[in-house]
């Protein structure tokens, strides 16, 4: 059966059945996230860092990769650094976790809005055997299987890591002081055959760049309009 067929059928079925109700997802437009024609100044205040390793500099990488996004998008006034660690300057004991701050460092520098968030990057071995990563155990400390015991499964070296990145934003109204947008964008990779490199800076800075950009590139999207799927429920009239 086709699926226009099977989708005909469901809606045959609860129209003829009392009490049924179907869910289904539809793909809506949506507008920007951001109206440029509103919000035209945009400051980034560094993000704050959940990396496991901090050395990799995380949250400003982060703050870094967005404010050349919006410079590329073309649409915005984007406060420079120097304004932005200005503006944060004159505010006394200023926490980044902080909407208040954030507000006004805005103010300060003359932005419309304010871009905060928080980096999360982690990475995690698998065995050579296949097994699952055990969440209780990172790159720096150690591999331990979570399944199987004794000397096989004590001496098993990782042969696959994965990549684990979650990239919170958060938009903020600096007149008001209202959140415009808040997402969670999470993304990961798993490569083979890179034992050798699990506890290298260079090898996890790499693959934290690359997820980093596709995190970014899927926020920058949704400042064109943009297709998001609901669920829609369906009861007999």
């Amino acid at each position: 059966m086709s699926r226009n067929n099977l989708v005909v059928c469901l809606l045959l079925a609860l129209l003829v059945s009392p009490g049924l109700s179907l869910t289904v997802k539809i793909e809506i437009e949506a507008p920007p996230i951001i109206d440029p024609q509103k919000y035209h100044s945009v400051m980034i205040v560094p993000f704050v860092d959940n990396a496991e390793d901090e050395r990799l500099t995380a949250g400003l990488l982060a703050s870094s990769e967005l404010r050349q996004m919006f410079r590329k998008d073309g649409h915005f006034s984007v406060v420079s650094d120097e304004e932005t660690q200005r503006a944060i300057d004159k505010v006394e004991n200023f926490n980044p976790r902080s909407r208040s701050n954030a507000v006004e460092a805005g103010k300060s520098a003359n932005a419309n809005i304010v871009i905060r968030g928080s980096i999360k990057f982690s990475a995690f071995s698998y065995s050579q055997l296949g097994y699952a990563p055990n969440e209780g155990y990172g790159v720096d400390r150690g591999y331990a299987p979570s399944v199987g015991s004794g000397t096989t499964g004590a001496m098993q070296q990782p042969s696959q890591v994965r990549y684990n990145l979650t990239l919170s934003i958060t938009t903020i109204d600096v007149a008001t002081g209202d959140v415009i947008d808040r997402q969670n964008i999470q993304k990961s990779s798993i490569k083979d055959n890179v034992a050798q490199n699990v506890w290298d800076v260079g090898q996890r800075r790499t693959e934290l760049t690359s997820l980093l950009e596709d995190a970014v590139n899927e926020f920058s999207s949704q400042l064109k309009p943009h297709k998001i799927k609901r669920e829609r429920i369906l009861v007999p009239i």
